[in-house]
Parts: structure tokens; sequence; C-alpha cells
């Protein structure tokens, strides 16, 4: 697993699976390099709100717009495209994809109503913060 939330995996060899014991940022950047469509899908429904004129919006909201178009939109619906297994987008993950965006989108960052998240101090943990 990479040190960095933020990079992707360079092989999409499977992993071994996570034990009881991994924190919920290994569990999401996990989940991430295994999908990094659904991080390509959060980017575009942000991308189409702020077009719809939105100048503010929840990650909750974009979340549930993915799960939408993975489980409705997509051909499989709510399947995994490669493994074609049910894939499900625990909860837990709408602050990393949020902190994702606002990383590569610093310039939208006003534009998000986050609030301070468990994801803040793991993420301040990982990285010496």
């Amino acid at each position: 697993m990479g040190d960095d939330l933020f990079q992707y995996a360079a092989s999409r060899r499977p992993e071994p699976p996570l034990d009881d014991d991994a924190t919920p940022l290994q569990r999401f950047e996990r989940f991430h390099r295994e999908n990094p469509h659904i991080f390509r899908l959060f980017k575009r429904f942000v991308g189409e709100a702020f077009s719809a004129g939105m100048r503010r919006i929840g990650a909750r909201f974009i979340m549930e717009r993915v799960r939408w178009e993975v489980a409705v939109g997509t051909r499989g619906a709510g399947q995994h495209p490669e493994t074609g297994e049910e894939l499900k987008i625990n909860d837990h993950y709408t602050p990393f994809y949020v902190r994702l965006y606002v990383k590569e989108h610093p310039e939208h960052r006003e534009r998000f109503e986050m609030r301070r998240s468990y994801a803040d101090a793991l993420l301040e943990k990982r990285h010496g913060g």
C-alpha cells in the first residue's frame, strides 16, 4: 500500500485482505486504488453541479449521485466494471473523496461544505500535520 493517500497504485494486482485493525484511511486507500472510476464520477458530478450554477455543494450530495450512477446508470448495475462483483461505496469514504478533490482543485475549497472530520485527523497523522 502506498504511503500517500493521493498516489495511484502502479499495478492492478489483487491485494491480500485487510486485517480487522486496518484504519479507515487504509480501507479508503485500498478502495480508491481498486475503484478509480468512483473518483472520476465524483469529479464529473462536481463539474456538472458547478456548471448548473450551484455555488456551494455538499460531498454527500455528490456521493449519492455517484451511487445512483453506479447502481442505475451503468451497465451491470451496481457492479465493479472489471470484476463484476457488487460494488458498495462506504459512507465513511466521502470525507476522503472531498479532500482528495480539494487537493486537486484548491480553488474550489470554499465551494464545499466541509466540517472537521475524522479524515482530517487521520490525514494529519499520516502527513505529520
